[in-house]
């Protein structure tokens, strides 16, 4: 079942230089389950592909389906209930809120969703455990914790609404190469469990534990 669909899309940015083409007709598509990796050299577009997908932006033209739904046919308020019910957010600098525990940050979503505190805090214990961290470490500002601490706390968050797509944009991207690996076997696993990830990344490491590797370079796919 195709969970992603991208046809004809480009992205043209106006910048005070002049017009930048980020994506050219570029289209694509991924099934249910599929492990993709995205590479590309810097500013090949690789992120803002990624962005597309995930609805956080809008193409000048072209057309994006996710779970068969055509994206510019929803509402503001519809587009942010399909990325808090579908898809999972990974990112290299983490983005987890500082002010709040890692259990916090995993719970966050769920609340945003109207899970009850209590339900979304045991959760958010279980998807703790299920990515590796002791349960003391919930307790901890982000902070405090190392950048593959951070990093499985993000993957936790992300998981807490139970999504059927993780995007993840350069994950392994502030890690060292040991715990790089421990990230990529984690998103391996979870791939294996059914969960359909797209990772956008430069590094071959990263693509080598992927199904499929889409190329792209000066916003078109090649190969």
């Amino acid at each position: 079942m195709e969970v992603v669909r991208l046809v004809e899309v480009t992205k043209v940015y106006e910048l005070p230089r002049g017009s930048v083409k980020a994506l050219d007709d570029v289209s694509m598509s991924v099934g249910a389950g599929d492990f993709v990796s995205i590479m590309g050299p810097s500013g090949s577009g690789k992120s803002t592909l990624l962005n597309i997908i995930g609805c956080l932006d809008t193409p000048t033209s072209g057309e994006v389906f996710i779970g068969g739904a055509r994206v510019s046919g929803l509402s503001d308020d519809e587009l942010t209930r399909l990325r808090l019910e579908r898809m999972g957010f990974v990112f290299q600098h983490f983005n987890l809120i500082p002010t709040l525990t890692a259990l916090e940050n995993v719970e966050f979503p769920m609340l945003l969703r109207g899970m009850r505190e209590r339900e979304a805090k045991e959760r958010g214990k279980q998807l703790l455990r299920a990515v590796g961290l002791d349960e003391g470490l919930g307790e901890h500002k982000p902070s405090e914790l190392s950048g593959g601490e951070q990093q499985r706390v993000a993957i936790a968050r992300a998981l807490a609404n139970d999504p059927d797509i993780i995007l993840a944009d350069e994950p392994t991207g502030n890690l060292d190469s040991k715990t790089s690996k421990s990230i990529m076997e984690l998103l391996k696993m979870l791939n294996e469990r059914g969960r359909t990830i797209i990772v956008v990344t430069h590094d071959p490491l990263v693509a080598s534990y992927t199904a499929r590797t889409l190329k792209l370079v000066d916003g078109r796919l090649v190969g």
